[in-house]
């Protein structure tokens, strides 16, 4: 099972356009295209790119310029050329068939085995869509072409990515999110994406170089620790990542009394329950109730973290009573429309956020028990 942060997500999009690889062809239909763009990633054996993207989600909001070089899978290096986010300039992440390093030099610090200890706009997650799973954003989206238009001087397609219905092990855009794909014409490679993923946030990615199937050095790929440089071998510290249990497990494990509604919006069902371990914010427990257009999430946890102030800006916080208490909501009614509810009681800290009304928000939460 896979579980992206929507930060993750727009950080994927970083891999799949500097990796997309290109071929010749002619104008075709918007599944022609998905699967022109995976046959070519397929038959590329290496690449080199630089990316520039824009990020606004999960309290992050900047600006990042990444080059980028990659020879198979297993051999991948990254540099953070440029960055508004002062802890990710000069980052590099080096990774081979043997370990990877990540270069902090804010820190003058030099990670062995991974990023799970940094709480940076960077992460495993990019590495892995540079390997392959980012696949699994095309694969469970429908696309449809819906214009044409330009990009860096080049001619491309207009397509619209949007989430089919979720299920076990997918990763796609937010429930009732959109991205937007330009794909050049003559080479069908991607130069640019939108994602909207409403209150979880925005980001864009646009290619600015990318050169494939050219010879790129061994070199390249092996890392050379920084003189003065502090190393944290974090090879053999446990990955953070999702635990998936029943939902008796979580009532027994959470060390609370874990809520569960017994209101859900018509033909939402539990479909996974998981304890998430993130950094600054603590252990929480999260329901996932999927259904489009009615799906939404129920993560409780002890955490003096407001996840309420995470969500980009534009969206207006307004302050409520639920269940007796003081909370805040934050309802979405454009392109991407949704709520996200959030309070504490008994010294935990409960949200319900998803692509709901503020009425069905409400309702949850009137009917945890």
């Amino acid at each position: 099972m896979r579980k992206w942060s929507f930060l993750g997500l727009i950080l994927a999009m970083v891999g799949m356009l500097a990796l997309a690889g290109c071929d010749n062809g002619h104008r075709i239909t918007a599944e022609e295209i998905i699967n022109k763009m995976k046959a070519t990633k397929a038959n590329t054996t290496s690449a080199h790119a630089v990316v520039d993207a824009e990020i606004d989600a999960q309290g992050f909001k900047g600006q990042v310029t990444v080059e980028a070089w990659q020879k198979n899978p297993a051999n991948v290096r990254l540099e953070v050329k440029s960055s508004t986010f002062d802890e990710a300039k000069g980052l590099v992440i080096v990774k081979n068939d043997k370990d990877i390093w990540v270069s902090v030099p804010s820190r003058n610090e030099v990670y062995k085995g991974g990023l799970q200890q940094l709480g940076i706009p960077m992460s495993d997650q990019v590495l892995e869509a540079m390997t392959g799973d980012l696949q699994q954003i095309l694969d469970y989206t429908d696309a449809q072409l819906v214009g044409e238009g330009t990009v860096a001087g080049k001619d491309t397609y207009k397509l619209t990515l949007t989430p089919k219905a979720p299920s076990e092990g997918q990763a796609t855009i937010p429930i009732n999110g959109k991205a937007t794909l330009w794909v050049e014409k003559d080479r069908w490679l991607p130069l640019k994406v939108e994602v909207d993923g409403g209150m979880l946030g925005r980001g864009s990615v646009t290619v600015s170089t990318l050169e494939t199937n050219q010879d790129v050095p061994d070199s390249t790929f092996q890392f050379v620790v920084p003189n003065g440089a502090k190393v944290i071998d974090q090879s053999t510290a446990t990955p953070t990542k999702p635990q998936t249990m029943t939902l008796e497990q979580a009532k027994a494990s959470a060390g609370f009394r874990l809520l569960v509604p017994t209101y859900v919006p018509t033909g939402a069902t539990l479909s996974e329950v998981y304890k998430l371990q993130q950094n600054g914010v603590g252990e929480m427990f999260v329901l996932n109730y999927n259904h489009v257009p009615n799906g939404f999430s129920l993560a409780q946890g002890k955490t003096d973290v407001d996840l309420a102030g995470l969500v980009p800006e534009g969206f207006p916080k307004e302050k409520i009573t639920v269940r007796g208490i003081e909370g805040t909501i934050i309802t979405s009614t454009g392109t991407v429309s949704g709520t996200f509810l959030s309070w504490t009681e008994n010294g935990v800290r409960i949200n319900i956020a998803g692509s709901i009304t503020r009425d069905e928000a409400l309702k949850i939460a009137a009917s945890l028990q």
